[in-house]
């Protein structure tokens, strides 16, 4: 048994700072070893102290929510021998409408330490909290704290939600999962304290989103603790369907070493949690719906939208005015009504949000200053919760690059974290805000800016597989992104029938799990979107009958461009300069790149570069970083090719003069910008286009000799970077060099 005066002097510190604590920060506080309080909390139990945890390559960050088993009693006259406190909860939390002078009228206990409810406390071991204390204390851990649950609620997959009329104002979740006493992992009624509707009444009652973070992370591990033998048969009125986690948490909670998630739930933490403050979802549909359009889409993917249109917005009606998609924190959906956000500044509040917020590309209408809507660059936009606001990230472009990839969970930007799963940066809330999914949009609308999801299954390899292609030669699904995208939008807690070869199999929209109906194998599911770069945004914009200004990097970057030699040859300097033909469609391709900013220059000739060496070394450091490689540009002095060429580049040799972000090689997005910056004159200079791994990188300084951990490379600005600072000669290869020279400037007489 824990040491009670220990147990309540860490409860008191806890409710002092808001019922949550790093476990750093509680250390602290507490004149306790790591390993002495560890111990304490485990032997107090989840009970008491619930540990919660957030994994990452960098380590394991835990936080301790303060709980307890003490309640009050809702009786307003209570004869009888009750265990639990007795007082007015209004007052408790300093909103009762009596006042000091007024408390004989109101019907509940202003004596919130009388005898009686010191000696309740005494024996929840919670003697030395004060009343502050004892209100944070209760406020997460007493259901009866919580505004009221309807009565009417019937649960999110029967066709009737909630009867009252007008819109019902109490709170529709689950009663018996906030009481901890929720049999079922795929429970019909809500379990998701974090939905906009619910957020929105427990904050008119005064509970803030720290508060209600903390109840639902409790009732997470009461429900998860209860149902840790798996899920039980399915009763009469129930089919049996994959287990589904409904909850959300923002972290996994730990105790004695072990994650009591259970695997339904856990890939609904992945893939499926919500949001605040994102647009909420309508009435669900059941699960029955799918079955019976199943045979609609049979061949979605493979006919052409115009036959599929007419179905979807049959579908979209079936759900009435609000059934669009569901709310998530990791935004899996996108805003039903298009919601768009405009950087500001760097980091600046979204523009006001009352209303329906409506999607407005960058080009505006020349009235921004008188404009209520929202705007953004992009189709997409990560914020971040600061004092209850959500503020604009000003690198959407890149977080969004990185979420676009299913495999990626921890992020890093600068010494910014993001966790995916978690969707925090550095423990603080964030949210991913997006066009409608191009499914809810008709093709004769033409909206190129609707989101493309795209869905995936993780198959025995830890390798995520879209569905419709084939995994390690095993015969694809019949079902695609879009047939799937299509589905989700009209029934967002449905199960999907398919096959793959003779294989059949269940996926649960609601768990995000892929079932083998035989063998009852499940596989997580995820859904992301396809990543769009303010390069397509600025093609899409001047239509697809435009060609790029200049052409992305990343699509230089093909099999056709990168060195095909055999890496066992060993030319004799080392290396071997092969001059391109400029038929070639790789001079087409790299002399594009090179005129994009080099409009007065002419290309006298573009050499490709082997050397097997560096190459290899090149290659093995792309496959340990596994980051996707850029074509970037450094020029220097003709003396230096043969150097170069022979041992990679090294600013302490051809660098330039001033090294503003790092002491390491300057290469530059653009090739006038590289140009302009070196120190030799024009008909000696010659220009490198490098392979090179930007990895993660941070806005540099003059100082560094690298780049801090864990960042990769060291950039001017970290919006829209044009220089790169690269510090470890593996992260770079020099891939072609271009010869050329200034063209001559025509006479113009007046």
């Amino acid at each position: 048994m824990a040491d009670p005066e220990v147990c309540c002097f860490i409860t008191k510190i806890l409710c002092a700072h808001g019922g949550r604590m790093s476990l750093e920060a509680l250390l602290n506080k507490i004149a306790l070893s790591e390993a002495q309080l560890c111990e304490v909390l485990e032997v107090a139990g989840p009970d008491r102290f619930l540990v919660l945890e957030t994994g990452s390559k960098a380590g394991v960050t835990r936080s301790v929510v303060a709980t307890t088993r003490a309640r009050v009693c809702r009786r307003k006259y209570c004869q009888r021998a009750c265990e639990n406190l007795h007082l007015c909860k209004l007052n408790l939390l300093g909103r009762c409408h009596y006042s000091q002078s007024e408390r004989n009228l109101c019907k509940y206990s202003h004596e919130v330490l009388s005898e009686k409810n010191f000696q309740v406390l005494k024996n929840h071991e919670l003697s030395g909290l004060n009343q502050e204390e004892l209100a944070v204390l209760l406020l997460q851990s007493d259901p009866f704290f919580m505004p009221e649950i309807c009565k009417s609620y019937k649960g999110e997959g029967r066709k009737q939600i909630c009867s009252q009329q007008p819109p019902c104002e109490r709170l529709h979740i689950c009663e018996h999962f906030t009481r901890g006493n929720c049999s079922y992992l795929n429970c019909l009624r809500s379990h998701n304290l974090m939905d906009r509707k619910v957020l929105g009444i427990m904050k008119e009652h005064g509970l803030s989103l720290d508060v209600v973070q903390n109840i639902q992370d409790i009732c997470n591990s009461k429900h998860a603790r209860r149902n840790l033998s798996g899920p039980r048969a399915p009763t009469p009125h129930r089919r049996p369907v994959v287990p589904r986690g409904r909850s959300k948490s923002r972290e996994r909670f730990l105790q004695d070493s072990q994650e009591f998630f259970p695997s339904a739930s856990a890939a609904a933490q992945k893939s499926r949690t919500s949001s605040p403050d994102v647009v909420g979802q309508g009435p669900p549909r059941e699960d029955g719906l799918v079955d019976d359009l199943t045979h609609k889409f049979t061949h979605l993917g493979g006919q052409d939208r115009t036959q599929s249109s007419s179905v979807l917005s049959k579908i979209a009606g079936l759900g009435g005015p609000d059934q669009v998609g569901s709310s998530q924190k990791f935004s899996e959906n996108g805003s039903p009504d298009g919601i768009f956000y405009r950087n500001h500044s760097d980091s600046t509040p979204a523009s006001s949000q009352k209303g329906s917020p409506t999607w407005l590309n960058d080009q505006g209408t020349g009235r921004d200053s008188l404009c209520n809507k929202i705007h953004s660059l992009w189709p997409y936009q990560w914020q971040i919760l600061v004092s209850d606001t959500w503020m604009d990230f000003p690198y959407s472009e890149k977080v969004e690059e990185a979420y676009c990839d299913p495999k990626t969970h921890i992020f890093f930007v600068g010494t910014d974290k993001f966790n995916f799963r978690n969707m925090t940066c550095n423990l603080s809330p964030i949210r991913r805000l997006s066009t409608p999914s191009s499914a809810l949009i008709p093709k004769s609308a033409n909206s190129v800016f609707a989101t493309k999801w795209i869905w995936y299954w993780k198959n025995e390899s830890d390798k995520w597989v879209q569905y419709g292609e084939e995994s390690n030669n095993q015969p694809c699904s019949n079902i695609d992104s879009t047939y799937l995208e299509s589905l989700f939008q009209s029934c967002p807690r449905g199960v999907v029938p398919f096959q793959a070869g003779s294989r059949n199999y269940e996926l649960s929209f609601q768990g995000m799990i892929q079932t083998n109906i035989i063998s009852k194998t499940q596989k997580d599911v995820i859904r992301r979107p396809k990543f769009v770069s303010s390069l397509d945004m600025h093609q899409m914009k001047r239509g697809p009958d435009h060609q790029l200004v200049r052409p992305a990097a990343e699509s230089l970057l093909t099999s056709e461009l990168l060195p095909q030699w055999d890496l066992g040859s060993h030319p004799l300097n080392g290396y071997q300069l092969i001059e391109l033909d400029n038929q070639n469609r790789e001079y087409t391709k790299i002399s594009e790149y090179f005129k994009a900013s080099m409009k007065n220059f002419k290309i006298e000739k573009i050499k490709k570069i082997l050397n097997p060496e560096l190459l290899q070394a090149f290659e093995r450091k792309k496959s340990k970083m596994q980051k996707e490689e850029s074509l970037l540009f450094y020029a220097t002095g003709r003396a230096h090719v043969d150097s170069i060429c022979v041992n990679n580049f090294d600013w302490t040799l051809h660098g330039p003069h001033e090294l503003k972000y790092g002491k390491g090689n300057h290469f530059a997005k653009e090739a006038f910008s590289s140009h302009k910056n070196c120190q030799y004159d024009a008909k000696n200079t010659i220009m490198f286009v490098a392979r090179v791994l930007v990895g993660n990188f941070i806005e540099g300084n003059m100082t560094y000799t690298r780049p801090p951990p864990p960042n990769d490379s060291c950039v001017d600005t970290i919006p829209n970077p044009s220089i790169f600072v690269i510090f470890q000669k593996d992260q770079m290869y020099p891939a072609y060099v271009i010869e050329y020279s200034e063209t001559d400037k025509a006479c113009v007489i007046c």
